[in-house]
């Protein structure tokens, strides 16, 4: 048994995260406490814009080496559905820029529009209600255009 300095409760050492600095191996205050003081801490941080853009750029560096990985996980049929009902227009467009390529209407081009990369491209609409204009981008310029603000 342990007690925590923050909340005074005594609560078995399980409750308290491992700290390998402290004398008996874990922290002073317990599982709960901390997490609140976390939250806490990150809903202050999330008014500062500048944390935020560096909180966002962190969080796509990891995701992009989860993926090189093979560690990120699928999309779900589940969300999928969910994004169709939510955007059938984009998928409209989608699927229309899709069919006037196998056709030969739309031709793709060699290289990505923004950055010149030579790599695998991807047809982004800048507008939906027409579907035939396409600009044609790497994935990284593509999830920039999508971020824009």
């Amino acid at each position: 048994m342990k007690s925590c300095f923050k909340c005074r409760t005594e609560q078995p050492l399980s409750e308290f995260y491992k700290h390998p600095r402290m004398r008996d191996g874990t922290l002073n205050k317990c599982k709960s406490c901390a997490k609140k003081d976390v939250a806490l801490r990150v809903e202050k941080k999330k008014l500062d814009p500048s944390w935020m853009a560096g909180e966002r750029a962190r969080c796509r560096v990891k995701q992009v080496k989860y993926r090189e990985l093979g560690l990120a996980a699928k999309p779900s049929p589940e969300a999928r559905e969910r994004w169709v009902k939510k955007f059938p227009h984009k998928l409209k467009a989608e699927s229309i820029a899709n069919n006037a390529v196998r056709c030969g209407k739309l031709v793709p081009v060699e290289s990505c529009e923004d950055c010149g990369k030579k790599t695998k491209l991807q047809k982004h609409h800048e507008d939906y209600s027409k579907p035939l204009d396409v600009n044609w981008l790497c994935t990284k310029c593509h999830g920039i255009r999508h971020r824009k603000d």
